[in-house]
């Protein structure tokens, strides 16, 4: 027979809410830590983070003494970030909760990013199923002096409609094949359900996905979405067939045109710093490197 838990985890309170943020950025100087706090508040009061999703633990007499937060994003994609405890023993029942409550909102997985100087923080998860996978890479384009990449012989290019949304979601399945990119990751969502996912992330602009075919064959596609914190590349992919053969570079030339022709201040790209091809893509392409993060995932059963 197991012994109850003295531990009560729930979503922290409304009147609670900057407690527990004070909390969870204790690390932080006074200032710094004040803006973070009021930053979140304000996610939350617009909908941008879930309220149920500041997860919390206190002790029997009812004090504050860990946070957790949690969120849903599209693509049945849980993001946690490393949980702040400040009682012995208090820890294990906070992150069983919190991974709880992502299971309940159909998570599949949960990933966790950090700067690699503060990979330390990730030990208190990676008995609950995380493992570190690689570093993610976000690169940056100023949009300056780009210049059209010719198309290989053969290629066409068009943009999404509905008439060839399905091509958009097959291809995007075909391209998983042998990537670079998080390969961790395959088989955790269709072609179709990643393509939804993108679809909801910040404004979907039609006129910004692109799609690569060659005598009647999708060979590849490229999708650039504005968000909150900027324009987005967020997927490029190429069949494996077709790799190597310029298909990329036209597809990321369209993107780059795309973005600018809609007077977008840079274009952003996240890589994993395995996909060696990708990176150089990239570089050749004018991005250039701004910050990098260690990724860790957990995977629901």
């Amino acid at each position: 027979m197991s012994l109850p838990t003295p531990w009560i985890c729930e979503a922290a309170h409304a009147d609670e809410r900057r407690a527990a943020l004070e909390l969870f950025f204790q690390r932080l100087p006074d200032r710094p830590r004040q803006m973070r706090v009021d930053e979140v508040l304000g996610w939350i009061d617009e909908e941008k983070f879930p309220a149920e999703g500041l997860r919390t633990v206190r002790d029997p007499a009812g004090a504050l003494v860990g946070v957790f937060p949690c969120q849903l994003l599209p693509g049945f994609n849980g993001q946690v970030w490393a949980p702040v405890v400040n009682a012995a023993g208090a820890a294990e029942t906070l992150i069983r909760d919190g991974l709880d409550w992502l299971r309940g909102q159909n998570a599949r997985f949960a990933h966790l990013l950090l700067p690699p100087e503060d990979s330390a923080r990730a030990e208190i998860l990676l008995p609950f199923g995380f493992d570190y996978v690689s570093k993610i890479s976000l690169w940056q384009h100023s949009l300056r002096g780009i210049h059209a990449a010719p198309l290989p012989a053969g290629v066409a290019l068009e943009t999404w409609r509905l008439g060839n949304d399905k091509r958009f979601a097959r291809t995007m399945e075909a391209t998983f094949a042998e990537t670079l990119d998080i390969p961790e990751m395959n088989g955790q969502r269709t072609g179709a359900e990643l393509l939804a996912c993108h679809r909801v992330e910040g404004v979907f602009r039609p006129h910004c996905w692109h799609l690569a075919t060659c005598g009647g064959k999708d060979v590849g596609l490229a999708l650039v979405n504005e968000k909150p914190d900027g324009w987005e590349l967020s997927y490029l992919g190429v069949i494996p067939s077709w790799r190597g053969r310029g298909v990329g570079r036209a597809l990321l030339s369209a993107a780059l045109q795309s973005a600018r022709a809609r007077e977008a201040p840079q274009l952003y790209v996240s890589v994993d710093v395995r996909n060696d091809p990708a990176l150089q893509l990239y570089r050749e392409g004018g991005f250039f490197p701004r910050e990098t993060h260690d990724i860790y995932l957990a995977f629901f059963k």
